[in-house]
């Protein structure tokens, strides 16, 4: 019987817990499910076997059942519990799963895009033209580079904002 009341850190080591615990249990029927005639097993006879053996598949199917709903109210928390956090000094107001999304994929995708603000290795230089005069070649950028740099800076330190907030965020929340 699944708690009604627990933090959505409780639950997750619930989820963790039982997906265990059916990796276990699938491995025991696995492994006596079936034998020759000359084996004996540990559990008694022919009808002690078959009746642990669906007693283990109706547990997993239990834990199973337990686990969807534990994941369906850890998913509509996370929709539903909103989380401020400093970014770039700016306080930005996400869900947890919003946050959790931004975490797992979007900061790494937005320090690519920034980080593709480069000047490509060109060099500034002089070059001699076929007339003997010279041209001060310059490199012409499309993009502000303090901006970028500061983006840059925000973007590394955010995961780590991000982690610490759900921390708290999972320790603190119930599910609901």
């Amino acid at each position: 019987i699944m708690e009604i009341n627990m933090k959505i850190i409780e639950a997750l080591k619930t989820l963790k817990a039982n997906k265990e615990k059916v990796i276990e249990l699938s491995a025991k029927v696995k492994a006596n499910s079936a034998r020759t005639s000359v084996q004996t097993s540990p559990y008694g006879d022919e009808a002690a076997v078959t009746k642990q053996v669906k007693s283990w598949l109706d547990t997993i199917a239990s834990v199973l059942r337990n686990n969807e709903e534990l994941a369906s109210r850890v998913h509509k928390t996370n929709n539903a519990t909103m989380i401020d956090i400093e970014i770039g000094g700016k306080m930005v107001t996400k869900s947890i799963d919003e946050w959790l999304r931004r975490r797992n994929e979007g900061v790494d995708l937005e320090l690519m895009a920034f980080s593709a603000l480069t000047d490509r290795g060109l060099k500034e230089e002089l070059i001699k033209n076929v007339d003997g005069t010279t041209t001060h070649v310059t490199i012409v950028r499309h993009f502000d580079a303090v901006a970028r740099d500061d983006k840059l800076s925000d973007l590394s330190s955010e995961k780590k904002k991000i982690d610490s907030a759900l921390e708290i965020a999972n320790a603190t929340t119930d599910l609901l």
